[in-house]
């Protein structure tokens, strides 16, 4: 039987060293990533920076009885990626602050890292650095991530004016009801294939990255976006409310 290795064997320096060896740079805009005090990176001319952070707290954002460690790295950074592209930026570096409690295992933390590095690799994003402490009794996960745009194309939730049509991509409520579903102790009267579908809208989601940059590419008249995490009557309200329509 294989030994489960768990993080109080580790000291912070050997944690470091075995996230360094995976997590490699790759892009040729990082000057220093992991294993310094300070990550180091080149911006591109004519461009302005984004930047967006959010954090997943265990038992308040995510029940690990229900989300796979792998699971948990691809939505703790897809939702992040998601507010860049929200403003129609082009996510491309990523920081990453972890608070793990003692008795998580090794394993445990490369699986979560191997989750961050794909959705990471999917987007051409660096995985640049980060902090790792250790937590009381709860995992918790932050994200910082950085993106960039043309100066003359981005969008706000300002803008928004009388007359605007509104659009949304994707199907509204699936994740939601994923969720409603993993929180049910008893199976409501669904197929198995959609009770699978709607599980996976909400713990594995999709950053809408794809169609931010075909919007910011095309001669549309976009007066606003937003990214849609609160549902569409709440997230439209704060365009409303933004420029004093409603």
């Amino acid at each position: 039987m294989k030994k489960v290795v768990k993080l109080n064997q580790l000291d912070e320096f050997e944690l470091i060293k075995r996230l360094r060896s995976r997590l490699r740079t790759r892009s040729s805009r990082v000057i220093k990533g992991i294993g310094d005090d300070s990550a180091v990176f080149l911006t591109k001319p004519n461009t302005i920076q984004l930047t967006s952070t959010d954090a997943l707290i265990e038992s308040i954002h995510f029940d690990l009885k229900t989300i796979s460690p792998k699971q948990l790295g691809r939505k703790a950074m897809a939702v992040n990626i998601s507010d860049i592209s929200a403003m129609g930026g082009n996510p491309y570096l990523a920081l990453i602050s972890l608070g793990l409690p003692k008795s998580t295992s090794i394993k445990f933390v490369d699986e979560l890292y191997s989750g961050l590095q794909k959705t990471c690799n999917l987007y051409g994003i660096e995985l640049a650095g980060g902090d790792t402490v250790a937590s009381p009794k709860y995992l918790f996960i932050n994200v910082c991530i950085l993106g960039e745009a043309p100066k003359n194309r981005v969008f706000y939730r300002t803008g928004t004016k009388p007359g605007d049509q509104v659009f949304v991509t994707g199907n509204l409520g699936d994740s939601a009801m994923g969720l409603k579903i993993l929180m049910e102790k008893n199976k409501r009267a669904i197929s198995t294939k959609h009770r699978n579908f709607l599980i996976k809208k909400h713990l594995e989601p999709v950053p809408r990255v794809k169609e931010s940059r075909l919007l910011t590419k095309s001669k549309l008249k976009i007066t606003s976006m937003i990214d849609v995490s609160d549902g569409l009557a709440q997230d439209l309200g704060h365009l409303l409310t933004e420029d004093k329509l409603g």
